[in-house]
């Protein structure tokens, strides 16, 4: 027990803060080169706040504070564009207080950064948070209040840490919550929690600048558990771990706990000489680094082995180096006292073991005489407080009584009228409300029906109107053609066949061969108008065939048809198979009239009751803001067609790249 003392303490300081961390190999230039690669590689405002956040995270620890403040003047301009990032600045920016040992705004600061990156659900969020979640568990150890940093490690700081990618954060965490229990002597559970530390950090990749140092103390912390669990061989595993790694970094301050551990583990086994050699060894590593809580932990194990050698008085002057200097607890200093004092009896030296002795007795009543007093103390002002607070309580509470009476009385009359007279307002406002609800329901209702009746009337006379207008347009349409071609035809057949008994035989062979194509174009004359009033083929073999038709007779070398069907039926009523027929007509007719186009596209498709129109050219567009502004005829005949057939008509025109028309028509 006497051994564990200062190793706890140690390993708290050593855990108080990444930002502040007191081990390092001294390997963070691979590292600081690869962030600032991506720094300058990638186009991402949120890499590069992340990335220079944690720069100044190494920096800081290096005690490098013109680059820290440099990167943290960078990050903390891009962190304004990202919420998230805004929150994760409060936990980096937090470090600058920790340098300081301004702990107590440190302490705010974390609490901060946590309930601001609670509002958001992400790997960056929970890794953030299980790395403050840590350092507050560590303050309140430092504040001997272990049940509570126990409670923000188990309830919080690991199911978080769980959440993020990060394993080395959930092993640092698991690593806190393995120190309090060693700091309470609870080997057992702490154990536990240092095999989940250790399976965390093997499994995870090197993503931070202090994996390694994490690793090596991670090792050691759990070979010192070991050794105290009487489990030599399983120390010695965990202790040839840390030394892979530190065999190539030999001027490392973390040889100061690893040679501590590997002389604890010699003593262990009593082999006392090679403790001392070990001690020795990491005494040497402290002394370049100043690391005077280390130093005084090597030279007290030192100071056992030599004891066990029996050579006290290189034991006692040993302890005796280190009281001579500052001993930062009292705790620490007791302890010392005392085995000096026991150092001396067994050289004999009764007078100075009696002095140190005599000092052990003293501070150890100081202590006891400080603590007692601080006890008194607290107690005394509870108690007083407690008298005086109950006699004031008493008075307060008497004329409150009298008071609370005359007020209960006056105010229940009041709250009584008050919610009388509410209820019968608010009574007489619904009864309002609800017949002018009623009222308002039943006019909105009958308004409704009217002008859905006015719609569909509107909608129906001008449906009628179009179609009485194109009947009286095909109908003239129809007249014209037959005067001016059949009739002018049949006109001069009639003139012909007058004249034919004047001629010669050998002139009536002649004229009858005029006679005779005059005839036949006459004949196809009259069944051109006959196919635009009802396509053969649309009549006889549907409404497929008798576009194909169309297309076919109507593409020229100057504009290109391709006409493209699927799955078109043939239980198409005849009617809409007439309407299908006119609407691709007028549309075929409009591209060649207006588009100008070389190309047109048709393709038609039928699915189900589904029947579907697609016509494409590569002409030239219109503005289709003002399709409601055209005068022509057809465009209207077309709509009416499509509304007949309750389908939907979409017009997409560019007037440089053409005009594509999509039409639903239900058949």
């Amino acid at each position: 027990m006497k051994f564990s003392i200062l190793f706890f303490f140690s390993i708290l300081v050593a855990q108080i803060c990444n930002a502040q961390r007191s081990y390092t190999l001294d390997d963070d230039q691979q590292y600081i080169d690869s962030v600032k690669a991506t720094i300058q590689n990638t186009n991402s405002d949120s890499i590069k706040c992340i990335s220079s956040f944690r720069l100044v995270d190494v920096y800081r620890r290096n005690r490098n504070t013109d680059s820290a403040d440099f990167y943290s003047k960078i990050a903390n301009q891009l962190k304004l564009k990202f919420p998230v990032l805004n929150a994760a600045a409060i936990f980096y920016n937090a470090s600058a207080f920790f340098m300081k040992m301004d702990l107590e705004t440190y302490e705010k600061e974390l609490i901060k950064a946590n309930l601001a990156l609670k509002a958001y659900n992400n790997a960056l969020s929970y890794e953030i948070r299980g790395a403050l979640l840590k350092n507050l568990s560590i303050l309140h150890q430092l504040k001997q209040d272990s049940k509570t940093a126990i409670k923000i490690l188990t309830d919080e700081a690991i199911p978080i840490a769980k959440k993020g990618s990060d394993l080395e954060i959930l092993s640092n965490v698991y690593k806190s919550l393995a120190i309090i229990f060693m700091n309470t002597n609870d080997r057992d559970k702490a154990d536990q929690y240092l095999q989940l530390a250790i399976s965390s950090i093997e499994r995870a990749q090197q993503r931070s600048s202090t994996f390694n140092e994490s690793k090596v103390e991670l090792y050691v912390i759990n070979a010192e558990n070991k050794l105290e669990l009487v489990k030599n061989p399983e120390a010695k595993i965990s202790l040839d771990k840390a030394y892979k790694v530190l065999s190539n970094y030999p001027n490392s301050n973390l040889n100061c706990i690893y040679f501590y551990a590997l002389g604890r583990y010699f003593h262990k086994l009593h082999l006392y000489n090679q403790a001392v050699k070990n001690y020795d060894k990491g005494i040497s590593v402290c002394l370049k680094y100043n690391d005077i809580i280390s130093l005084n932990r090597l030279k007290f194990g030192k100071y056992y082995s030599l004891y066990n050698l029996n050579k006290f008085s290189e034991a006692r002057n040993l302890l005796i180096e280190i009281v001579e200097k500052k001993v930062q607890f009292n705790d620490d200093l007791r302890i010392y006292y005392k085995e000096i004092a026991d150092a001396s009896h067994k050289m004999g030296d009764e007078k100075t073991a009696y002095l140190y002795i005599s000092k052990y007795m003293a501070l150890k009543d100081s202590l006891y005489e400080v603590n007692t007093r601080i006890e008194i103390n607290a107690l005394e002002s509870k108690f007083k407080n407690s008298e005086n607070a109950k006699r004031i309580s008493a008075l307060e509470a008497q004329k409150e009584r009298s008071d609370l009476i005359i007020k209960n009385a006056r105010i229940n009359y009041m709250l009584l009228s008050v919610i009388a007279l509410s209820l019968l307002i608010l009574l007489v406002f619904l009864y309002k409300n609800f017949k002018q609800q009623k009222t308002l329901t039943e006019v909105q209702a009958i308004n409704h029906s009217q002008n859905l009746a006015n719609l569909k009337a509107q909608k129906e006379v001008e449906v009628m109107q179009a179609m009485i207008l194109s009947e009286e347009l095909e109908r003239a349409r129809i007249a014209r053609d037959l005067h001016d071609g059949i009739g002018s035809m049949l006109s001069a057949l009639k003139l012909q066949s007058a004249e034919l008994g004047l001629y010669s035989v050998e002139e009536k062979s002649v004229t009858s061969s005029g006679f005779n194509n005059l005839l036949d174009n006459s004949i196809a004359e009259l069944r051109r108008v006959a196919y635009n009033l009802m396509p053969e083929t649309l009549t006889r073999m549907g409404v497929e065939k008798a576009l194909r038709d169309l297309c076919h007779g109507l593409s020229t070398n100057a504009v290109k048809i391709v006409f493209h069907a699927n799955a078109i039926s043939e239980t198409i009523p005849s009617r809409n198979q007439v309407a299908i027929y006119r609407i691709v007509q007028e549309l075929i007719n409009n591209s060649l009239k207006h588009a100008q186009c070389s190309e047109i596209l048709v393709d038609c498709s039928q699915n189900g009751d589904l029947f579907l129109i697609s016509i494409e050219d590569n002409g030239k567009g219109f503005d289709t803001t003002q399709m409601n502004g055209f005068t022509g005829l057809g465009l209207k005949n077309m709509k009416s067609r499509v509304e007949m057939l309750n389908g939907q008509i979409d017009i997409k025109s560019n007037l440089e790249k053409g005009t594509i028309i999509n039409i639903e028509l239900q058949v």
